[in-house]
């Protein structure tokens, strides 16, 4: 069970308020609200994107209530070990946007907080979203190794571990720290692959780089990365719970 599958355990006792097809409470908006404590703050929350779009929080928030349930008030609230409350407001920016109509607008650090928790709480939504745009801000290479092999995204493993091995700069010190040792002398034999491939080539003696050899060399080389990478990525390939539910519930309303 991960980290995060076991946090949401803790809120087994905690359900959703049903209601009926004749009920007076609307069913998308008369909503349930849990409080949260991250460290030493509280949050206030509805409940309904944990239930709808965490498949850590679904099946837990769903089971029948019993008494002095956790997330109810500021005097029992329910706790969320091992995370930093910058990190979860991060989260909550993106599930509960102040903003009509919402422009949302987030540092790289807050996207790369909520890439964090929605992959912790499998919020299969939020974590799409920060993968889009963290693609088109994290430029750095050792950058994107570093954060595919830790949050599970296979195709920024790929195109940053191709971007190092026909880069001309070397690949330094720091940079093989960070990337690790097997990854860093593995990148190293795709380069040598590449050049000996190849030779120099041109009349300013620069190395000819073909896009096939790299990609060619980095699936053979790096197969078990990429096949780990990939099983873990496809939990998260799945629909959301409830999305086209909600999607659907909350066109309706506009079209009124």
């Amino acid at each position: 069970m991960t980290k995060g599958r076991r946090a949401a355990s803790r809120a087994a006792k905690v359900a959703r308020r049903p209601t009926s097809p004749d009920s007076p409470r609307d069913s998308l908006s008369f909503l349930d609200f849990v409080v949260f404590l991250v460290e030493c703050r509280f949050f206030k929350v509805p409940k309904y994107h944990f239930t709808q779009n965490s498949e850590a929080f679904a099946s837990c928030f769903s089971l029948p209530q019993g008494d002095n349930v956790e997330g109810t008030n500021e005097e029992n609230p329910f706790r969320l070990d091992g995370i930093s409350k910058i990190d979860f407001k991060s989260l909550l920016k993106v599930m509960y946007p102040l903003d009509i109509p919402s422009n949302l607008s987030l540092a790289t650090s807050e996207w790369v907080a909520v890439l964090k928790l929605s992959t912790l709480y499998c919020f299969v939504s939020a974590r799409l979203l920060a993968i889009e745009k963290l693609t088109g801000i994290i430029l750095d290479p050792i950058e994107r190794v570093c954060l595919a092999k830790t949050y599970h995204v296979p195709k920024w493993f790929r195109s940053a571990l191709a971007e190092l091995a026909r880069r001309t700069q070397h690949i330094s010190l720091d940079d093989a720290e960070q990337l690790e040792f097997r990854t860093s002398i593995l990148l190293y034999q795709v380069r040598e692959e590449y050049i000996r491939a190849y030779g120099p080539s041109g009349s300013m003696g620069g190395y000819s780089y073909y896009n096939d050899t790299v990609d060619s060399s980095i699936n053979r080389l790096f197969a078990d990365n990429i096949r780990d990478l990939e099983r873990a990525d496809a939990v998260y390939t799945q629909v959301p719970i409830g999305m086209e539910k909600f999607e659907s519930e909350f066109s309706a309303v506009y079209e009124c």
